[in-house]
């Protein structure tokens, strides 16, 4: 991390900020049942199925992290 930030700082480019992982996320009710039935029917958490969800969106935007 230290070496990161000098990095950053001899290039004159600002850190990312960490992310803490934490994502509160406001749906409409029938979206919020839809995801629970895909849960409780492939026996996955809901945060597990809304993951998988935000993976494929990532992946179909085609968005890279530089360093990642």
């Amino acid at each position: 991390m230290k070496h990161y930030l000098c990095v950053c700082k001899a290039e004159g480019v600002e850190p990312n900020k960490p992310m803490s992982g934490v994502l509160n996320v406001r749906t409409t009710p029938e979206y919020h049942y839809k995801l629970s039935v895909i849960s409780k029917r492939e026996k996955q958490s809901l945060n597990k199925i809304v993951n998988e969800a935000i993976q494929f969106f990532i992946a179909e935007k085609g968005v890279r992290v530089e360093g990642k």
